[in-house]
């Protein structure tokens, strides 16, 4: 198993090569607020969808 140093190194190496990258996230979040006989809940939900590209684009005429 590789240390933490180890892992860092690998990740900046491999991070090097990368042009562009995509992720997705979801994020579930349920929370319930009691203050005194009330209580208050809610549900979230949220999908976060990222495109990054490294390297900038190049243009010819």
């Amino acid at each position: 198993m590789p240390t933490v140093d180890e892992l860092i190194m690998r990740s900046a190496e491999a991070a090097k090569a990368l042009k562009s990258y995509s992720m997705q996230g979801n994020v579930n979040q349920k929370m319930a607020v009691k203050q005194g006989d009330q209580e208050t809940s809610n549900n979230t939900k949220a999908v976060m969808m990222i495109d990054v590209q490294q390297k900038s684009f190049d243009i010819y005429q």
